[in-house]
């Protein structure tokens, strides 16, 4: 009887785990439409480490986190989540365009965009 009992508990215990870290609707809806980053940020990770999520909806997640990267200045981060979708999604232009558009370079110890050089360092390097 108390091994049932035990059973019965870790099976609650997995399922409302699993519950809690599974992406949500809403978690869609703030890491698409919401204003406030750390939202955005926060529910991105969650629908990206949700394995039960498609491929689809998880290459267009990391798109949606590498722009907000994009937007808080982390260069990195932009790269290395357009670099996600395409390893997910290798034949989508959205990410490859990205990944194009976000190739950095370093100036003065920080990562910079190709395309926010001025034009004579281009063809410099």
């Amino acid at each position: 009887m108390r091994l049932v009992r035990e059973i019965v508990a870790f099976g609650l215990f997995v399922f409302i785990a699993g519950a809690a870290l599974a992406a949500s609707e809403r978690d869609h809806d703030d890491c698409h439409k919401s204003t406030d980053k750390a939202r955005r940020l926060t529910s991105c990770t969650r629908i990206i480490q949700d394995q039960k999520e498609s491929t689809e909806s998880r290459a267009r997640t990391y798109i949606s986190r590498a722009k907000l990267h994009a937007e808080v200045g982390d260069l990195e981060l932009v790269v290395f989540d357009y670099g996600e979708t395409i390893r997910l999604t290798p034949n989508d232009p959205a990410a490859r365009y990205g990944r194009g558009n976000s190739n950095p370079i370093v100036e003065r110890g920080r990562f910079v965009p190709e395309q926010r050089r001025p034009v004579k360092d281009i063809f410099l390097v």
